[in-house]
Parts: structure tokens; sequence; C-alpha cells
């Protein structure tokens, strides 16, 4: 019965560690700070447009929303 127990435990460990190990590899994306991402050409007429460039190197997956919407 004690075996039974202990192989039922040792499964639920393995299970969660390998979802932790899977679900941390999917969501991964560059966490942007001030600094990382620079504005270089604003157009304010209808509709708006801008360009910008990253200083900084970014995984694949990384979303970048802009939006000019108020607070």
């Amino acid at each position: 019965m004690k075996h039974k127990y202990l192989l039922r435990t040792s499964k639920i460990i393995l299970l969660f560690i390998l979802t932790s190990i899977c679900s941390s590899s999917i969501i991964a994306q560059t966490t942007l700070e001030a600094g990382d991402l620079a504005i270089i050409g604003f157009n304010g007429d209808n509709p708006d447009q801008f360009s910008f460039v990253l200083l900084v190197d970014v995984t694949a997956n990384t979303e970048i929303t802009f939006t000019d919407s108020g607070v």
C-alpha cells in the first residue's frame, strides 16, 4: 500500500515539474523597460502614424502594443 502511495506522489510531482517547465517556455516574452524603445518619427495627420526602433534584442512572440486612448 505504501509503495502505491509513493508511486502516485512521484507521478504528481513529476507532472507538476513538467507543467512548470512547459508553461514558462511557452509564454516567454521580453519585458521592455524605459529606454528600450525609441520613437523616431511621428505624423499627426489622420490617420496618425509613427515609427519606432527597438534598442534591445527581443525574443520571438514579444508583443508591443500602442494606443492613443486616454488613461
